[in-house]
């Protein structure tokens, strides 16, 4: 491991762009290298079940860092790349696209996925999964066309998802809006006005 490789951090989200502006505020000097599979800058992902469903000119605004920051700070941001294996004996980053990444130190900042349900896989006709703003624009898009809308899971994404698609459906048609919810527990805040929260007493989702 030679110590001039930069620090690559694994992951292009909030964890990571954060971790890399805590080292240049700390004092590190050295190269960093951030990956990403995305195509789009770091952003903040709770918006995405909120403002950015019922506005999509949120979507430039949910930025974690202004868009010259990365360039200021010396950070090499790398959109569109994918790390397919590490090498931690060799200290080496292997991509899907075949280059080879040298490091120092590695962070793995890739955060978490969304569950998938095997009766209802991604892709399906008017099943969407919400973790990315690709996903949110999908999803924002599908809710001009439809009437009633199903949420799956009762947490701070769900519920959000919730009162933004209320928004959204509303606007396009007053009065017509169904939308519920399955869930394994009750709700920590009541659903927005319009909307029926239905749980599962089995627990099951």
């Amino acid at each position: 491991m030679s110590q001039d490789a930069p620090i690559l951090i694994i992951g292009a989200g909030q964890a990571g762009a954060t971790a890399a502006a805590t080292l240049r505020s700390l004092g590190h000097d050295g190269a960093i290298v951030m990956v990403g599979g995305e195509a789009h800058a770091p952003y903040e992902r709770p918006p995405l079940s909120k403002s950015v469903l019922a506005d999509e000119q949120q979507d430039a605004r949910i930025g974690v860092h202004a868009a010259g920051f990365y360039a200021e700070q010396g950070i090499d941001l790398r959109l569109g790349t994918t790390v397919a294996s590490l090498d931690p004996a060799r200290a080496t980053a292997h991509c899907a696209d075949g280059q080879a990444l040298a490091f120092s130190h590695c962070l793995l900042a890739t955060g978490g996925r969304a569950r998938t349900l095997p009766a209802l896989p991604e892709g399906q006709p008017r099943v969407h999964y919400l973790r990315s703003l690709a996903d949110a624009r999908g999803l924002r898009a599908a809710l001009r066309r439809e009437r009633a809308v199903l949420v799956i899971g009762g947490g701070f994404l769900g519920h959000g998802g919730r009162s933004r698609a209320a928004v959204a459906a509303a606007r396009r048609a007053p009065g017509v809006l169904g939308l519920a919810g399955a869930t394994c527990a009750q709700p920590r805040h009541r659903p927005a006005p319009g909307l029926r929260h239905r749980v599962d007493p089995a627990g099951r989702q």
